[in-house]
């Protein structure tokens, strides 16, 4: 008897950390719902940039080169949505379970408190992608910086192939202007590599040629996100529907 009311109290209590952990819904959610690999909070980064990552992959570090691809270059795809976590939808019948609960286990049954939680987050924006090459875009300047950035201070130079952007109306002095925030980004798997600095170097005048280029960098990982967010994602708990 004491062995089932151990194991019912400790299924109750579980029940209970569970659902508060994979309550509410957040901007992070709204970018891994989107499938990007990083979470980023306010930064400039757009589709086409190629950013210095540290060489442990975990940190971005700067921009190498902002892209500025031209419209022929870049497929835009516009977010007006609602997101929702159904956790959060289920609080009422939680509750009730709760206070079932209270009675089975002999603790006393207080008033049910609607428990917190965020409601729907509405997010405007779109997602940018890189549609084909651009690499011949890239002036010299710019590609001296990627090789400085990888064979001197052995960073991971990636290209993003795709961006979320949170897009916002917003007043002026000069009257109306549209604020953008980057939320989240995807890099291409493949960073920037160089085989022969010898050859590099009437283009970049100063680069060690002398170094070792470092090889079988990967831009490919996931950062930015916490554990349950990640939770969330993986079990299906946040949805999305299209605002009026």
């Amino acid at each position: 008897m004491l062995r089932t009311f151990m194991i019912t109290l400790a299924s109750f209590v579980a029940a209970l950390v569970a659902f508060s952990f994979l309550m509410g819904v957040s901007k992070m959610d709204v970018s891994i719902k989107h499938e990007m690999q990083r979470h980023v909070v306010a930064e400039p980064f757009e589709a086409g940039d190629v950013i210095e990552v540290s060489p442990d992959g975990q940190r971005i570090l700067s921009v190498l080169c902002p892209s500025r691809l031209p419209a022929a270059k870049r497929l835009s795809t516009e977010v007006q949505s609602g997101y929702y976590n159904i956790v959060d939808r289920s609080q009422e019948k939680f509750i009730a379970f709760v206070r079932n609960m209270q009675g089975v286990l002999g603790v006393p049954v207080t008033e049910a408190t609607p428990l917190p939680f965020s409601d729907m987050l509405p997010f405007v924006g779109e997602v940018n992608r890189v549609s084909g090459d651009f690499e011949e875009m890239l002036d010299t300047a710019c590609f001296c910086r990627i090789a400085r950035a990888v064979v001197e201070a052995r960073s991971i130079a990636c290209v993003v192939e795709k961006s979320l952007v949170e897009t916002e109306l917003v007043t002026s002095p000069t009257g109306p202007l549209l604020k953008r925030r980057t939320m989240g980004l995807s890099f291409r798997e493949a960073p920037y590599e160089f085989d022969d600095l010898s050859a590099l170097e009437p283009l970049c005048p100063g680069l060690n040629t002398a170094a070792i280029a470092p090889k079988s960098q990967q831009c490919v990982g996931q950062s930015g996100f916490t554990f349950d967010v990640r939770a969330k994602s993986r079990i299906g708990l946040i949805r999305e529907i299209a605002l009026d």
